[in-house]
């Protein structure tokens, strides 16, 4: 039966006139009989290259939609219908059928596919490859027909870069590859970065003066809310001594070298693929050394000890989908009176610059890294 079918297909290009009566005989004998996909799809590929080239166009979607109704919209199914649209110049959207983006992933694979291809398969490839490159000169870069081209045609990531720059209103294409980006951004991701800015104080804390902080966040974000981790180191003396108690006498220091360590929350207010707004609000613990331990006169250290309350905002620009950098401003809201070694008190400020990377998934590579997406 095989040999019958093989015969019908490559009798099809010795003339034109026979063609319709083939494709007849071909459903005739495939619908008498129980074939496999696999071969539907290599008769139909071999009979779409034959028809094409001897110019039976006209019989070519009856041949498509019998491909389809066999196998279904499968990727090779898809790719010649797209294209031979195109060289027909009646493409429009609804030779577009749902689950498009995965066809465009499906095409993609086959470069990278450990599994050899058959003779008539590579053939089949190459085949639609110049027809796409015959037809792309036609069009303008904004017109999709001339994305569909370069993709089958030339480089198989300029489709997400087109649908980016173009996004073709009224597109499957266009609005699948957006919810798939959605679904990949509003996912809950991990990040880690770097924080470096000052302190300001404020009220009796300026007598304490301007210092540098650095810091780590740790944190993940889900759609709008964030929650970080921070670890910030402030260094440098102060620039004049200041009084700190200990036991009954009162005595000067200059030290004020402190760590802060703190929980945040955030939401975004601006949600936007390259630029978030948000504003914060987090609890932590603040200590410093005000005075080390003296073995001469037998007296121990005074460690200042309060909690922190931060509120502020925060700005973040996405350069990529692994890579950000921002600024962040909050006012702390401290206490280093608790332990009664001092009588400071205040509601200093720090402005910070940071940057850091998104991580979307731990185990699997970036979603956002395959579909090229370039805002986030």
């Amino acid at each position: 039966m095989k040999k019958y079918l093989c015969f019908i297909a490559v009798s099809l290009c010795f003339h034109p006139v026979f063609a319709q009566r083939g494709m007849d005989s071909l459903m005739l004998a495939m619908n008498r009989s129980k074939f496999k996909c696999e071969d539907v799809s290599a008769q139909s590929m071999q009979m779409f290259m034959d028809y094409y080239r001897s110019g039976a166009k006209d019989s070519i979607p009856a041949l498509l939609a019998f491909w389809e109704s066999k196998c279904g919209n499968t990727e090779a199914v898809q790719r010649t219908k797209i294209l031979f649209a195109i060289d027909n110049n009646v493409y429009n959207d609804t030779v577009i059928e749902s689950g498009i983006l995965d066809l465009v992933f499906d095409y993609k694979s086959l470069k990278t596919d450990a599994l050899p291809e058959t003779y008539l398969q590579a053939d089949f490839n190459r085949f639609t490859r110049q027809l796409a490159e015959k037809n792309k000169a036609r069009f303008l870069e904004d017109d999709i027909e001339y994305a569909w081209c370069d993709f089958y045609g030339f480089d198989d990531n300029s489709i997400f870069y087109y649908i980016q720059k173009h996004q073709y209103p009224d597109s499957k294409l266009t609005e699948e590859y957006f919810q798939s980006v959605e679904q990949e951004r509003s996912k809950r991701y991990n990040h880690l970065g770097f924080t470096a800015g000052c302190w300001i104080p404020t009220g009796s804390f300026t007598a304490f003066g301007t210092h540098p902080e650095v810091g780590l966040i740790v944190g993940f974000k889900y759609k709008r809310w964030g929650c970080d981790m921070n670890v910030n180191l402030r260094f440098l003396q102060t620039p004049k001594p200041y009084d700190v108690q200990r036991y009954d006498e009162m005595e000067q220091s200059q030290r004020f070298t402190a760590v802060n360590v703190g929980f945040d929350v955030g939401f975004d207010l601006l949600y936007l693929p390259k630029h978030k707004i948000a504003v914060l609000g987090g609890i932590g613990y603040e200590g410093f050394n005000a005075l080390q331990r003296d073995n001469v006169a037998g007296l121990g250290p005074v460690n200042i000890n309060t909690y922190n309350i931060a509120f502020g905002t925060a700005y973040t620009f996405h350069v990529n989908a692994s890579f950000y950098w921002g600024f962040q401003a909050k006012c702390h809201f401290v206490d280093y009176t608790l332990n009664g070694s001092m009588d400071y008190n205040g509601v200093p400020f720090t402005l910070k610059l940071k940057t850091g990377w998104t991580i979307h998934d731990w185990h699997k590579p970036d979603k956002l890294h395959e579909l090229k997406y370039k805002d986030l």
